[in-house]
């Protein structure tokens, strides 16, 4: 069952969904949904869940400005995604050491992630 929360970020709180391990494996999976989609996009929804029965604590965000978070729609853009993955990524670190991340998304999601990875 996910647990609902604000994540801190340079506009304001996001809000995000993780789904904790039952038991720590050090894997960290990332969300992000699809160009004005929520963090409650049923595909994601369901990914995430599959992933945590694999072992993985998995959080899904909705974007700042968008949904449940907070900022305005304005400032929607690809250079502030990925400022969000950062806060994010920086959070749930502080949170437990992880030895794996995984990077994942729906749409426009996956292909802010893959410019996240080669950043």
């Amino acid at each position: 069952m996910p647990i609902n929360t604000k994540i801190p970020s340079s506009k304001g709180n996001l809000a995000a969904a993780i789904h904790f391990a039952e038991t720590e494996t050090g894997e960290l999976a990332i969300l992000c949904p699809g160009f004005l989609d929520s963090k409650d996009y049923n595909g994601l929804h369901n990914l995430a869940e599959a992933l945590n029965k694999k072992g993985y604590t998995v959080v899904r965000f909705d974007p700042a400005g968008t949904w449940e978070s907070e900022g305005d729609i304005s400032e929607y853009t690809v250079t502030q995604y990925l400022e969000d993955i950062k806060n994010i990524l920086e959070y749930m670190l502080k949170q437990s050491a992880y030895k794996e991340i995984l990077l994942g998304g729906h749409s426009q999601g996956c292909s802010v992630q893959l410019k996240r990875s080669m950043i």
